[in-house]
């Protein structure tokens, strides 16, 4: 699914849909991936669908398969 696809309204409900983990309050909150080091926001999370056809999100980091469970917040919050 290409970040065009999705709105920003939809994208944020597909956040807070799909990361059981943590809330979301907008698509600008930054999230620290702990698989890659990086600093990722909820625009740039790539949304898209398993081989089962289920929604999923994923690190956009090349090559980093980290989903919702392997985030947290940069500051330290949780």
């Amino acid at each position: 699914m290409d970040k065009n696809d999705v709105s920003p309204d939809e994208r944020l409900k597909l956040l807070q849909r799909l990361d059981r983990f943590r809330p979301w309050h907008s698509t600008s909150q930054r999230r620290l991936c702990l698989a890659c080091g990086k600093i990722i926001s909820g625009y740039d999370i790539n949304i898209g669908r398993s081989k089962a056809g289920l929604l999923r999100l994923r690190c956009p980091t090349e090559d980093c398969k980290a989903g919702p469970i392997d985030w947290v917040e940069p500051d330290g919050r949780g």
